[in-house]
């Protein structure tokens, strides 16, 4: 199995590196929720790193990330199914 390592830039002086095993049979999902996105899926072995840039909704059972994290999720987990439909 490959491994991949993403680099995710937090502020202008702290960065968060992620070294993950890259497998095609993750099964994510990032959705669009009101101003933000969520992250959906088995992401426990990922949760001490997710804490750092997002927060975990019990009620949503979902990671929430903030719209400028977008692009760091997908490059996170870039199997992930991107839904954004928006619902009014």
């Amino acid at each position: 199995m490959d491994t991949v390592t993403i680099v995710i830039q937090l502020t202008k002086t702290t960065q968060l590196t992620f070294i993950k095993p890259f497998s095609e049979s993750t099964n994510f999902v990032i959705e669009k929720y009101k101003k933000s996105y969520l992250l959906k899926g088995n992401t426990k072995e990922f949760r001490n790193n997710l804490k750092k840039f997002g927060r975990w909704n019990r009620y949503l059972e979902a990671w929430v990330f903030g719209s400028k994290r977008k692009n760091d999720l997908i490059n996170l987990f870039p199997n992930a199914k991107i839904v954004e439909i928006e619902v009014n």
